[in-house]
């Protein structure tokens, strides 16, 4: 998790394997959210595939908002092309000037 003045930023967040589908990942994000006093933003795959839906979906139910603005992030070595994500937030919608 990064800090920044107005937001927190959820770099990665997983659940092993085999705690995946029993709740454990819906109560830490609450658990998270309730201590947060600030929005909060995390990275998601586009909506290209039934795994990264299922996230999306997740990360809805909780509360947090897909926002629909352009964004990427740059390629990890130099042969690759830059990776478009979408971001979400939480408890509301950010605007472009946010993203920036």
């Amino acid at each position: 998790m990064v800090g920044f003045d107005t937001h927190k930023y959820i770099d990665h967040f997983a659940i092993a394997l085999k705690q995946r589908n029993k709740g454990i990942g819906k109560l830490i994000l609450n658990k998270f959210i309730e201590r947060s006093n600030k929005s909060i933003i995390l990275e998601v795959e586009l909506p290209t595939s039934n795994i990264n839906k299922r996230r999306i979906r997740f990360y809805e139910r909780v509360g947090f908002k897909l926002n629909q603005h352009y964004y990427e992030i740059p390629p990890i070595k130099e042969d690759q092309s830059p990776l478009q994500l979408s971001l979400m937030s939480y408890p509301n919608f950010i605007n472009e000037e946010e993203v920036r």
